[in-house]
């Protein structure tokens, strides 16, 4: 169990950049759900949760888990695309932030690791957002 020196010690690290960038994810999740798209909104919320634990913890038996909601959501945004008929803009921006996500995961190594997997984090909310929109636009 972590006492709360622990806690508040892990909170102020850099390392924490992608546990904070994962917080957004709960925008599209909520507006989601409130649209009527439920499943869909669980999942992101799901997977966002996971990924909180994950990134707090370091508990490398999620780090599966974890990458597997990730996908499963990336195939849902898919999903809710085509459902949308790929309606602009929001096509074009989602398809914009999927090359600047693209970025951050793979340059993002050594030093910079902990900074660009949160502005990949934080692409990929956008990303889920403007499918989200899609839809209910």
């Amino acid at each position: 169990m972590m006492s709360k020196m622990q806690f508040l010690n892990k909170l102020r690290r850099h390392d924490i950049i992608p546990l904070w960038s994962n917080l957004p994810f709960y925008i599209p999740a909520t507006i989601a759900i409130q649209a009527g798209l439920v499943w869909y909104g669980l999942l992101i919320a799901l997977a966002t949760t996971v990924s909180l634990y994950y990134h707090f913890t370091d508990e490398t038996a999620l780090k599966r888990t974890d990458r597997v909601l990730a996908y499963t959501v990336i195939f849902a945004n898919l999903y809710v695309l085509h459902l949308s008929g790929w309606k602009q803009p929001y096509f074009a921006i989602a398809l914009l932030f999927v090359a600047i996500a693209f970025y951050f995961f793979f340059t993002g190594r050594g030093a910079k690791y902990d900074l660009y997997h949160g502005l990949w984090h934080l692409s990929s909310v956008v990303i889920t957002l403007m499918c989200v929109l899609a839809y209910i636009n």
